[in-house]
């Protein structure tokens, strides 16, 4: 997103969304703190973290009333001004296995990121959570576990690096 912001922000709005939040909270400075406890107390907050979940009704309010103390504007956008440099090249260099288990209903994520690891890493397994956002693994938990436990088992070796991408499955 950052290296084309307007493509990207089509692309993925919600973390185009987060982009602008995290500005205005690290703007704010000291009285940030404040307002996101503020905005916990009265359940805004809650409404205003819908974005990060496919069923956020379902989620327990103790999760989205974390986000008060645990938002890090700063190393948000650090993380968001680094992506504008970051060589993606440097990910064939990556020799482990990586595993992945996301929500279908990411907003941070889109498809075409998927395609890019599968070929640019070497021993990429990607699950798929059809029913859940951002936090799949809160959303749903042990279909989390079990997809982790199914790319960890699958009868992988070490592999070339892929010139064309792996099949997405899908968890329901």
């Amino acid at each position: 997103m950052a290296r084309h912001p307007v493509a990207g922000a089509v692309r993925l709005p919600g973390l185009a969304g987060m982009v602008v939040a995290m500005r205005v909270l690290r703007a704010l400075g000291p009285l940030a703190a404040p307002l996101l406890r503020l905005l916990r107390r009265t359940g805004a907050l809650r409404v205003l973290a819908r974005p990060l979940f496919r069923h956020p009704h379902r989620v327990d309010r103790a999760v989205t009333d974390a986000l008060a103390t645990e938002i890090r504007p700063s190393a948000f956008l650090a993380a968001a001004r680094a992506s504008l440099t970051h060589d993606d090249g440097l990910w064939r260099r990556i020799a482990c296995p990586v595993r992945s288990v996301r929500g279908a209903h990411d907003v941070f994520v889109a498809e075409r990121d998927a395609r890019s690891w599968a070929t640019l890493l070497r021993d990429y397994a990607d699950r798929v959570l059809d029913d859940s956002g951002h936090f799949a693994h809160v959303e749903q938990p042990g279909e989390t576990v079990r997809a982790l436990r199914d790319v960890w088992s699958a009868d992988r070796g070490p592999r070339a690096p892929r010139s064309r991408p792996r099949r997405r499955t899908v968890m329901g």
